[in-house]
């Protein structure tokens, strides 16, 4: 079983996290995302930390301890940085130019 949900998420100044119950909303200069917590888990801030707790340690709750970490962990990512793509070419016999603003 994976660990990943016992680590705190951490957020800036850039990002606004507020937990109501069991509704996380995380509002950023780019969007603003919620996410409704199942009843087994629960979301605590703690100054720029967020630290979300299991009720028991069933597999189901392990499994939405470690899902709703990386769900909001990603969404603060998101809001704050927004969506990017990167290209990697290996290989031989590949031409690429960057054309206008592209990056």
């Amino acid at each position: 079983m994976s660990r990943i949900g016992k680590y705190p998420i951490n957020f800036d100044d850039k990002s606004n996290v507020t937990v109501a119950g069991q509704l996380v909303t995380i509002k950023g200069a780019k969007t603003t995302l919620k996410y409704e917590l199942n009843p087994k888990i629960t979301a605590k801030l703690d100054g720029k930390k967020v630290v979300l707790t299991r009720e028991d340690d069933s597999k189901e709750s392990k499994s939405l301890h470690g899902l709703y970490k990386v769900l909001i962990s990603n969404a603060v990512k998101g809001v704050s940085a927004g969506f990017s793509k990167s290209l990697e070419m290996h290989g031989v016999g590949y031409r690429a130019n960057v054309q206008g603003k592209k990056t």
